[in-house]
Order: C-alpha cells, then structure tokens, then sequence
C-alpha cells in the first residue's frame, strides 16, 4: 500500500474466471432453505435484525481533513471498506451462527466483493441456509489448493484485502499457506464462551443446528448455563456471549471488530 491513496485501491477486484466452475448453485442454495425448519428460519432472521442493529454499516469512503493552526500541518484521514473479503471454512464446519455472523459483518462492511470458499465438499444445508439467508451470493466449494490460488489472485489484484478462517484447527495446511499471502488474516480461535439464561427455554435441536452441537459443548465453545435467579453481573468469563432464549442462531465475535474490514490511511504534509 506503500505510496497509494486509499482511493485508489478501492475498486472491488474481479474474480477469477476458473473460480466459477466451483461456484456452489442456487438451486443447492434453494434446497437446502425449502428443507430448513420454520422455526430455524425465524431465528436466523432475528439474528439478522439484531446484526443490523449492533453492527456499524460503512460502504462509503469518509475522509477528513485538521490542518493545525499555526504550525503548518495539515492532517488527512480516510477510512474506506477493504476491496475483499474472504471467508474460508472447512465443509463439515458445524456451527452456521458464526459463518453467519462473519457472513453479515462482511456485507455490512461494505467490502467490495465478499466470497466463502467451502473446503473439500459441499457445506451443510444449514451452512447454506444461512448464507441464502442473508443474501451472501459468491460462495464456491474448492481444494484447499484452489482456495490458495483464489487467494492468491485477488491480492494480486487488491492487496489490502481480508481473510477470515473458520474452524482452521482442521485445516492446518491451509492456514499455513495462507499466513504467507499479503493479506489481513483472522483466525477463529477454539474456546469461546457462550452464557445462555433460562436454558431450559432454548430449543436444543436449534441450539445444536447453529452452534454446532446440544449444550454443554458446542463447536469448540463452552455452554454456561446461567439460571434466571442468577445475577448477570456474576459473570466472570472474558469476551462471554450471553444469549437469551429466541437468539439461538445469534454469534457474535468479541475478537473480530468492525474495523477489521476497514482500511485506514493518515497522511500527513506541510502547507
């Protein structure tokens, strides 16, 4: 990015022609949502509202000019969406809240182009329904060879772009292929709590099918039950996600902020 204004590396790159082979199609999008239970639907769209409530939406570039009195300074920030975005999951990943949340906070980035390569086969139908859901449309099922080259294509094109990779305890390869690409890397960790009040409330079959598996344990994440005689302020844990019963399709990231699919620029001159 060296000597570039943010301006300039704005334009959503073009994606590769050899990816579309592997594009996954609509009308595996459509089964799997027509399949889907009413009920799981209901709770991905609430989880959707509540990310359109709490997320920042920014698909503008901002920019802002201080010259400093008397001293001859002039002082130029500019934050604009990065130009792509790309998420990278193993196809048995289980745990469609959180490929969901990532999913969401990508598109309310505003990231110019935003793509999910599945590794190996096909995602889950809830995986799908999840994307179908909340309008996700570039998501392709690739080796973990083509995922790099993928990658690879659009630094090459942009190379301020973001990864963000989902369950990479399973692809350790993959992660170390990708640690050597220009590009902001996030990778999911494999322990975050997650606090439930009045469990008794939950249903356990939607529980099980966005977070992964029944209470106590849930894709990586500790299950806390919390009852609603018990204080919230008794919650000790860092970075605890405490959901309420109808949110059970609800995740949210506490290490992955908004500013993560942002590119900032300061520049500074004399006048």
């Amino acid at each position: 990015m060296a000597g570039r204004l943010l301006t300039d590396i704005q334009a959503p790159p073009l994606l590769p022609d050899w990816l579309e082979e592997y594009r996954i199609p609509d009308a595996a999008f459509l089964s799997a949502y027509d399949q889907s239970s009413p009920e799981y639907r209901a709770s991905l769209k609430s989880a959707l509202a509540l990310h359109f409530y709490s997320m920042t939406r920014q698909d503008r570039i901002e920019r802002a000019e201080r010259i400093i009195p008397g001293k001859g300074f002039r002082e130029i920030a500019s934050v604009a969406p990065v130009p792509w975005a790309a998420i990278i999951f193993p196809g048995d990943y289980s745990a469609a809240a959180r490929l969901f949340s990532v999913a969401v906070q990508s598109l309310l980035a505003g990231c110019g182009v935003s793509i999910a390569l599945c590794l190996g086969v096909s995602p889950r139908p809830s995986a799908l329904t999840a994307l179908e859901l909340c309008g996700f449309e570039n998501a392709f099922a690739v080796s973990r060879a083509k995922a790099v080259r993928a990658i690879k294509e659009l630094v090459q094109n942009a190379d301020s772009g973001r990864i963000i990779i989902l369950g990479p305890e399973k692809m350790s390869e993959l992660v170390d292929d990708i640690r050597a690409v220009d590009a902001g890397l996030w990778l999911e960790r494999d322990n975050y709590p997650l606090a439930l009040t009045d469990p008794d409330k939950f249903s356990s079959p939607l529980l099980e099918l966005a977070q992964g598996s029944a209470p106590p344990v849930s894709a990586g994440a500790r299950i806390y039950a919390l009852y609603s005689d018990q204080p919230e302020d008794r919650i000790v844990f860092n970075y605890t996600l405490l959901i309420r019963p109808g949110l059970e399709c609800f995740w949210k990231f506490q290490d992955l902020p908004e500013e993560f699919f942002l590119n900032r620029v300061c520049s500074y001159s004399l006048i």
